[in-house]
């Protein structure tokens, strides 16, 4: 049986990452357990980093993606030229 005390050492078995979830994109921190803390400032500061918006922007990222692809296009290319529509944007800024 696996018990889970994350406030506990001694009474724990496994550690769960903190996880943002925008859409598909799944965004998770861990510190394996050694820092709680540190792992949910983390949580929040991406948190207000990768807003609601970057469910669309997935969206718009796999609709290039698939464009790309069933044109043939080789995977180093559709890489290339999915960095250059997040460049464009600005969205890593």
């Amino acid at each position: 049986m696996l018990v889970n005390v994350e406030d506990r050492p001694a009474l724990c078995d496994f550690h769960v990452p903190a996880l943002i979830r925008r859409g598909d994109l799944l965004l998770t921190i861990s510190t394996g357990g050694r820092s709680p803390a540190l792992a949910k400032a983390l949580r929040e500061d991406i948190e207000r980093r990768f807003g609601t918006e970057w469910d669309s922007r997935l969206v718009e990222i796999a609709v290039l993606r698939e464009t790309l692809r069933s044109e043939g296009v080789d995977p180093g290319e559709v890489s290339e030229r999915t960095r250059a529509l997040i460049q464009g944007k600005g969205w890593l800024d």
